[in-house]
């Protein structure tokens, strides 16, 4: 059975009923692609009728981000455990230990950002070669749906669900994400939308009970 368990939360239901959703960062089409290594995803492409167009969503999921108003904060990534201004024993999670980070170069919210600027760009990237053909000989294991949609009929969004973070909080790292997907978010008319896990819940990308892994 697959785990459709990311950062934490349950993306189940977007693999429930019709299948128009694509476990893209464990689909045979990137892992042959990636198989030198180099290249980054977003976890899920899930497309959905909006009116008279597709929307198609790029989804990222994150278990914390750093705090846009203290941008030396530290977020839970693989590079917390190994920075120098970490305590040991100490549990780092947003907005709760920023006063250790104020000189780690490694934890910053321009890195955060990077990082996704880059799946997103190599995401966009995978789905339009798909779309291209330019690898035949690799098999297709995308839904017909992602075969058979023209991406002029669809609307991009990019989201970022973040385990744990309210309203307040995803509205003040959302600006900063646009400043810095700007030149991908106007070469593909796309957007961004940042929310948490709860309004995740809400909007039907992932189900209770969330899991603490």
């Amino acid at each position: 059975m697959i785990d459709y368990i990311e950062s934490g939360m349950d993306f189940s239901p977007l693999f429930e009923g019709e299948t128009n959703t694509i476990y893209i960062e464990k689909s045979n089409f990137y892992n042959k692609i990636n198989s030198g290594g180099g290249i980054k995803t977003v976890e899920f492409l899930h497309m959905r009728q909006h009116k008279q167009r597709v929307q198609l969503y790029f989804i990222e999921a994150k278990k914390s981000a750093p705090n846009p108003e203290n941008p030396r904060s530290h977020y839970d990534c693989d590079y917390c455990q190994s920075c120098p201004k970490q305590p040991e024993n100490v549990s780092v999670h947003t907005n709760t230990s920023a006063e250790f980070c104020e000189e780690c170069p490694k934890n910053t919210l321009n890195l955060f950002c990077n990082k996704i600027y880059v799946k997103m760009q190599h995401s966009l990237g995978l789905y339009t070669s798909k779309l291209l053909d330019i690898n035949p000989d690799i098999n297709n294991d995308f839904p017909p749906c992602f075969n058979e949609t023209s991406l002029d009929t669809c609307d991009i969004l990019f989201l970022l669900v973040i385990k744990g973070h309210n309203e307040q909080w995803c509205a003040k790292l959302r600006p900063v994400l646009i400043q810095k997907l700007s030149p991908l978010l106007r070469i593909w008319n796309a957007q961004v939308i940042v929310i948490g896990d709860d309004e995740a819940l809400c909007r039907g990308f992932i189900q209770m009970p969330i899991s603490n892994n």
